[in-house]
């Protein structure tokens, strides 16, 4: 994709963007807590939505909104874990507003997806996810307040 593109798509991801670390506490059958990568950006404007779909992910529909008929429609897309990694260091060099989130977000699923010797998380690298998980919440509570 020619840089002029991704200079777009940065600038939408800036402006209408997220990037998070889901947090997910230990469900049924499962012995330990979840952490997850995620990029989203939600609009209105569904063409604009479905365009970040050539990074890979999925776009759905929320439906209306029961506080306030009068709201629009809004899409949705997301793509998560390696692939959302992948969509970061592709924008890296063209996001503004979210560039200290993006780096902690790819260094956080470099971490994530290293070769693991057992299925089980230690208790070391759950405290890891965990620093990464509030690191971002911070990070994104510092860029607000500014």
């Amino acid at each position: 994709m020619e840089d002029l593109k991704l200079a777009y798509f940065a600038g939408l991801f800036d402006g209408e963007g997220c990037i998070q670390i889901a947090h997910h506490k230990p469900q049924r059958g499962k012995r330990t807590e979840q952490h997850t990568l995620r990029c989203a950006v939600c609009m209105t404007d569904r063409h604009c939505v479905v365009s970040f779909l050539a990074f890979g992910g999925s776009v759905c529909q929320k439906t209306k909104f029961i506080s306030n008929p009068k709201w629009q429609m809004q899409w949705t897309w997301s793509i998560s874990s390696n692939q959302a990694k992948a969509f970061l260091e592709t924008l890296l060099p063209f996001v503004q507003l979210k560039r200290q989130q993006a780096k902690l977000a790819i260094e956080f699923q470099e971490m994530r997806s290293r070769p693991k010797t057992t299925n089980k998380v230690s208790r070391d690298e759950l405290k890891k996810r965990d620093w990464y998980w509030q690191e971002l919440k911070e990070l994104k509570r510092r860029h607000d307040n500014d």
